[in-house]
């Protein structure tokens, strides 16, 4: 039912190896004696990837970095997906979390209970995308608890809301009631969801007591307070929800975020990404992955599906470089186009919060043809790229990309070799200034005034030919071809160098 944009094997891979990998660490730091693919295999993660063997260095690294889960009870695990849509990834985390509680002994209509108070949280900028979600987790309750529709639970599900239009008049009234302090903490709650709709879960939380406050509204004695006081006071609850959960520290973060170019965003947004994401603002993915990355517990995980351009262009090269020097990747999945159904590369990246660059994470690929009216049975899948490299890597090369396909080899040469800059300075080819005075297809002139065998500019003179082959490129061919242009290069391209056009060379 929830299956709009991400498909449903997508999503299960994006929460067996994120919330389902913090768990199965956590069972390991509690001495449990299966291996971590055997329990991947008791829980039937299809789709679970086991981490790679480790340096000795990293491991010990590890050991820090994990000793806490050996205290992780499955009530405290929380998860979040800041742009959830119809519900989908939320879903499909409430029955992995079921699987879990069951192995922990819990009863479905506890287990539900938790999963809901304790365990899911969900935000999204639209209305309607909240009302769905709302109502799928709510079925998802209900399949295990038949008194869920009578039992008052409330769901840690909003969309997020927007204070443009609220008046500072009409709290007037309620704020007699409050303290000097308390008064200037709502107003600033307040002014964080200016712009609301257009900043979502961009948004930063405020570091403050909200349980206080929530509280001190509860206090107010509402039967002797105006009728139109209740709607206010029932505003500023929610207000007071959505930053708590803005706010908050999660094990994980789990989102397919909206995608937008920094040329499509309004003003709004764009000023916001230039102030607030300097490093990120060049598409909106790229914020989600930034802002959520400061969200993460120490040791959590993040794991987004985005367009493949911020691990290559050099747009995002100061967000990358960021991102790899002070968080790791744990795995990443790479998709062709139309793997996801869109017309575009895209990558599943699970980042962790922690900076080890010696980690060894896994990463491969997914071709267009590997789901083409199929879905994969297992990963990584047999003959794509697949390679198990640590990050350091990427940094040696220079932007940094996310080229996990490279050798030790080609590493090397980056490392030890010169670069092609410091022997000499790249330069455009030929420009004319001029196509239609200066090129001609081969057909349209005389072919024995065209030298197709000078090798030199002594040659060419030699030749006493006016036109010479021209690469242009053009269409796509298959086999040969894009060889059709000539250039007028008489007396070593005298006309051409001597042009004064309009367009400058």
């Amino acid at each position: 039912m929830t299956q709009i944009f991400t498909p449903d094997w997508i999503v299960k891979y994006m929460v067996q190896n994120s919330l389902g990998k913090i768990w199965i660490k956590s069972l390991l730091e509690k001495n449990d004696t299966r291996l971590e693919e055997q329990i991947a295999s008791d829980f039937n993660w299809q789709y679970y990837m086991k981490d790679a063997q480790q340096p000795e260095n990293v491991i010990v690294s590890l050991k820090d970095v994990d000793k806490s889960l050996s205290n992780l009870e499955i009530t405290d695990l929380k998860m979040i997906d800041p742009s959830m849509g119809s519900g989908h990834i939320l879903v499909y985390a409430f029955d992995l979390l079921m699987q879990i509680y069951q192995s922990e002994g819990y009863s479905e209509r506890e287990a539900s209970k938790s999963i809901v108070t304790n365990n899911l949280f969900g935000l999204d900028i639209d209305t309607r995308a909240f009302q769905l979600s709302y109502f799928a987790v709510y079925m998802k309750l209900r399949q295990y608890n038949r008194r869920a529709l009578t039992s008052n639970i409330k769901l840690n599900i909003y969309d997020i809301p927007e204070t443009n239009e609220f008046n500072s008049d009409d709290f007037e009234l309620l704020f007699n009631e409050l303290n000097e302090h308390d008064v200037t903490l709502f107003n600033n709650v307040i002014n964080l969801f200016h712009n609301g709709n257009d900043l979502g879960s961009l948004i930063m939380g405020l570091d403050i007591d909200y349980d206080d406050l929530y509280q001190k509204l509860s206090n107010l004695n509402q039967e002797q307070m105006s009728f139109e006081l209740i709607p206010l006071i029932n505003s500023l609850k929610q207000l007071l929800s959505v930053s708590k959960i803005l706010s908050a520290q999660y094990h994980i973060i789990i989102t397919n975020p909206p995608y937008m170019g920094s040329s499509r965003m309004n003003k709004i947004l764009g000023n916001f990404a230039k102030t607030n994401y300097p490093d990120a603002k060049s598409d909106l993915f790229s914020m989600f992955i930034e802002r959520w990355n400061k969200s993460m517990i120490p040791g959590g995980y993040n794991c987004m599906v985005t367009m493949q351009s911020w691990m290559f262009l050099s747009s995002f090269e100061k967000m990358r470089t960021h991102l790899l020097s002070n968080f790791t990747i744990s795995n990443l999945m790479h998709m062709e186009n139309n793997v996801m159904g869109i017309a575009f590369g895209t990558a599943v990246t699970i980042v962790r919060n922690m900076n080890l660059p010696n980690f060894i994470g896994t990463y491969h690929q997914i071709k267009t043809a590997d789901t083409s009216g199929k879905i994969p049975s297992k990963l990584p899948i047999p003959g794509n790229r697949y390679n198990r490299t640590n990050q350091a890597n990427f940094s040696k090369i220079p932007g940094s990309p996310i080229a996990y396909w490279a050798s030790e080899n080609l590493i090397k040469d980056f490392e030890k070799g010169t670069r092609m800059d410091e022997l000499v300075d790249p330069r455009q080819g030929l420009a004319t200034a001029d196509n239609n005075r200066f090129l001609r297809m081969w057909y349209e002139v005389i072919n024995s005034n065209i030298s197709f065998n000078s090798h030199s500019i002594k040659e060419s003179l030699e030749s006493n030919k006016k036109w010479f082959p021209y690469n242009k490129g053009g269409s796509y061919r298959k086999w040969y071809g894009n060889y059709d242009y000539v250039v007028n290069w008489e007396n070593d391209g005298y006309e051409v160098r001597n042009f004064n056009g309009p367009m400058e060379r």
